[in-house]
């Protein structure tokens, strides 16, 4: 997937529209939520979440909000990410998920609709019509890239042969952090191999681990794109955007200085 600059994300489409940033924000944010609830409920894998997360962020870092209607993206977005993980499902199936996710039975359009089959037949379109637009901008996509999960779970497993109750809860905040990285565009800026390095030194520094930094240091950067330093700060700082590190060690709040 391209890499953009931080003065590209806040030049897309949109915001050239007159949309505003937080608005832009909550609308990425509601719809990556949208993307693990309906993958949860048709029993995705983790992988197929992840990729709908990043194909919307990409589909409107090149078209507009006010032109594209976000609901209707992200069906599309979770569509082709079954296709992408082999994990491919019948599209009304998806989009009968994602209508039941977002309304109450008493409003849901599809539910209510005297032609049910026609008005599904009408999204179907709609649908399509933007699953088109992503297999031009996936083409050339690197998928093994950006995959962030497994990525930071081969280098995991590098770093330690322990196979203890320690192990199983650094994969799980790592995978949590994974997860709450979709919300944010990082993954727009830094390469997913490299955003899988910083989160697992985050993930290490908060497990109180740092011996395994230390040792392995070398092995954790080997063949990163960009310096540690910079990619390193710019994880932690997003991971502290998203919590509130207020009850936690004095530690953790200094991960972004240490890191600058």
């Amino acid at each position: 997937m391209p890499c953009f600059t931080e003065e590209e994300l806040a030049s897309n489409p949109s915001m050239r529209d007159g949309v505003p940033l937080q608005l832009f924000e909550d609308v990425r944010a509601q719809c990556v939520a949208m993307a693990f609830a309906v993958s949860q409920r048709l029993e995705f894998p983790l992988l197929v979440a992840g990729r709908a997360s990043l194909l919307f962020q990409q589909f409107y870092q090149q078209r507009s909000l006010l032109r594209n209607d976000r609901f209707v993206v992200i069906m599309a977005c979770i569509y082709v990410a079954t296709k992408v993980e082999g994990r491919q499902k019948n599209v009304k199936d998806i989009i009968i998920a994602c209508f039941d996710h977002r309304y109450d039975k008493a409003e849901n359009p599809i539910r209510c609709q005297s032609n049910k089959a026609g008005f599904i037949e009408e999204v179907v379109k709609g649908v399509q019509q933007v699953e088109e637009v992503l297999l031009l901008q996936i083409t050339n996509f690197d998928f093994e890239e950006i995959t962030i999960y497994g990525a930071a779970f081969r280098l995991l497993s590098q770093l330690t042969k322990i196979r203890d109750k320690r192990y199983q809860h650094m994969q799980q905040l790592m995978c949590a952090m994974i997860n709450d990285s979709m919300y944010t565009p990082i993954c727009l800026i830094h390469s997913g191999k490299d955003v899988a390095r910083g989160i697992v030194m985050m993930a290490l520094r908060l497990a109180r681990m740092e011996v395994l930094i230390e040792n392995n240091m070398d092995k954790i950067w080997e063949g990163a794109e960009e310096k540690r330093a910079p990619i390193s700060k710019a994880v932690t700082n997003m991971m502290a955007n998203l919590y509130d590190f207020s009850d936690a060690d004095p530690k953790v709040e200094e991960l972004s200085k240490q890191e600058g």
